[in-house]
């Protein structure tokens, strides 16, 4: 089940368009909602893209637990496609920018874990426990 609103896709825009403002995007575009990944993005090479919208600040919490299938499948299609992959996280006060080829290179602890408030079996599975402190951070942009 597609659990993704229109809501969601707004704020994923949203904090696409502020990410392009501070990290040096030269080309985007927003993918279907139905896609392996959100958006493609260019910094120097294409990207293939997930973004998550978190409401709570960066340093709140000492790891980010993500769907381990969502971001191996991201990773997986980029890879065929001869991109990279990232991960785009924008918490409350901040942007994080994690390389998906990372996740194969340090060996994420997997836990199992997910939703259980819409109560869905399927929302529980596989997920991925990163450290915050891997991402690249950036502030957000300032609305002056």
């Amino acid at each position: 089940m597609i659990y993704e609103t229109n809501a969601n896709r707004e704020a994923q825009a949203a904090a696409l368009r502020d990410f392009i403002g501070v990290a040096g995007v030269t080309f985007h575009l927003m993918l279907p909602t139905v896609s392996v990944a959100d958006c493609i993005v260019r910094t120097g090479r294409l990207a293939l893209i997930e973004i998550k919208v978190r409401s709570n600040q960066f340093q709140k919490y000492p790891t980010l637990i993500i769907d381990k299938r969502k971001l191996d499948d991201v990773s997986n299609v980029a890879n065929m496609l001869g991109m990279s992959s990232g991960l785009l996280v924008r918490w409350t006060d901040a942007f994080g920018l994690l390389r998906l080829e990372s996740i194969m290179d340090k060996s994420y602890p997997t836990i199992m874990g997910g939703r259980t408030d819409r109560d869905d079996p399927n929302d529980i599975d596989k997920v991925y426990e990163i450290p915050t402190g891997d991402f690249k951070i950036w502030g957000m942009p300032r609305n002056d």
